[in-house]
């Protein structure tokens, strides 16, 4: 037979294990929401910087940015920096709220012979 002081025991050691669970599930979805917001900023980013270097190219638009922000805005993020470049190149910056934080994406784009590559440095 139990001695009377350890009954209940396996009670407590159970809810520890629930609790241990709760708080790993938590931290689970918060950095699964994180990782899920920072890929669709990115996603946001780049068809910004694609859609505003298309249109500086084309010259179809005076201002470039305001298509960027546009395509931003569609696709849930919020453009923070459109910078034009030289020769047709546009920079973006774009944030999106995440669980606990924004998450903030950057890109590029233009003529690829305008962007410098691996080995050069931006040297020109």
């Amino acid at each position: 037979m139990r001695d009377e002081a350890e009954r209940g025991a396996a009670t407590v050691v159970v809810l520890a294990v629930v609790a241990v669970a709760l708080v790993l599930a938590v931290v689970v979805g918060a950095v699964t929401s994180g990782h899920a917001a920072r890929v669709r900023a990115q996603g946001a980013a780049d068809l910004s910087a694609l859609a505003a270097a298309s249109a500086e190219r084309s010259g179809m638009l005076a201002d470039p940015c305001s298509l960027a922000r546009d395509v931003a805005d569609r696709n849930g993020a919020r453009l923070v920096v459109c910078e034009k470049e030289a020769r047709g190149v546009v920079r973006v910056v774009a944030e999106r709220s995440a669980g606990f934080g924004t998450a903030v994406a950057r890109a590029r784009a233009g003529p690829a012979r305008e962007r410098p590559g691996p080995a050069d440095h931006g040297d020109r």
